[in-house]
């Protein structure tokens, strides 16, 4: 098998072709999607195809095909309908393809076809948004793990407790947040005296490319997205990636999350979490002004 390099996904004809040899009856001419770090992404009639960068990523795409199988028949019947099918088509250059759904990724790009800002929904679309995210995160924490088949997390799942990485030093990471925020944040702060370690199934990257939210309605969320990164961690862990879209969207989950769970989440503990995340940023990138990362610690000036 072979994969697309960056020339080859952007020849939109080039990809046509690919489909219909594939043996996909399609009509139109694929469109190129926003995102993409890991693959080439293409919506085609009602479609979503999207070529693996590389062998690692098309493993990563077995290995989601697989958890999803697991994963749908246990989500309740509103929540299992947003979660795509995802067939694999093993051609020369293998791709995936997955029902379109009618949704907007959130992930902060400007406001287009293909994208929408968190900030530009209603309070009630906010809260309804929290609330959706809560029962399925709520679902599939509860899941029996031990008894699904979940294939080993590969090296390149993104691990976003940075402070159990040997190079974490907390007092270089505090440091590195006060620099960026002129003293505003000191990390001690956030300190939690017992952690909620809870190990659960996550989907670990419940970020704003893989929400996928329709700003024209009141049930916002209709698509929830890519789940190769799923790995069983402690639950509190599966919280970061909602910091990338908002971080007040990461606190009303935690909200909505801990009303009804018996097993509480303080507010600190996935706090203190991101700010770790963001001043280990800073330390690792020697930027104490990297524009990424200072638009997640906005959320906390």
């Amino acid at each position: 098998m072979q994969y697309l390099d960056a020339s080859a996904g952007e020849d939109l004809q080039y990809i046509r072709q690919l489909l219909l040899n594939a043996g996909l009856k399609i009509t139109a001419t694929p469109v190129r999607l926003a995102g993409g770090s890991r693959s080439y992404a293409y919506a085609v009639d009602e479609l979503v195809v999207r070529f693996p960068k590389d062998e690692i990523i098309w493993q990563s795409m077995r290995r989601e095909q697989q958890i999803i199988r697991q994963i749908q028949p246990l989500l309740s019947p509103d929540l299992a309908a947003k979660v795509h099918q995802l067939e694999l088509m093993k051609t020369e250059y293998p791709f995936t393809v997955s029902e379109r759904f009618a949704g907007k990724i959130c992930d902060n790009r400007p406001p287009s076809a293909f994208a929408a800002l968190y900030q530009d929904l209603s309070p009630l679309q906010k809260d309804n948004l929290a609330a959706e995210i809560t029962a399925f995160m709520r679902q599939i924490h509860r899941m029996d793990y031990r008894r699904l088949t979940i294939p080993p997390a590969p090296e390149s799942i993104d691990d976003w407790n940075v402070a159990a990485n040997a190079d974490f030093d907390l007092e270089i990471v505090s440091e590195m947040l006060k620099t960026a925020s002129n003293g505003k944040i000191k990390l001690s702060d956030f300190s939690v005296a017992k952690m909620n370690i809870t190990p659960a199934l996550c989907h670990n990257d419940l970020s704003g490319s893989n929400l996928l939210i329709n700003p024209n309605e009141n049930d916002v969320l209709v698509g929830i997205i890519d789940f190769g990164n799923v790995r069983i961690m402690p639950a509190y862990i599966d919280f970061f990636p909602l910091y990338k879209i908002n971080r007040q969207l990461a606190l009303a989950v935690l909200r909505h999350y801990n009303a009804v769970s018996d097993e509480k989440i303080e507010q600190n503990q996935i706090d203190f979490m991101a700010l770790s995340y963001i001043g280990y940023g800073f330390y690792r990138s020697q930027n104490p002004h990297n524009p990424y990362l200072m638009k997640l610690l906005q959320g906390f000036l």
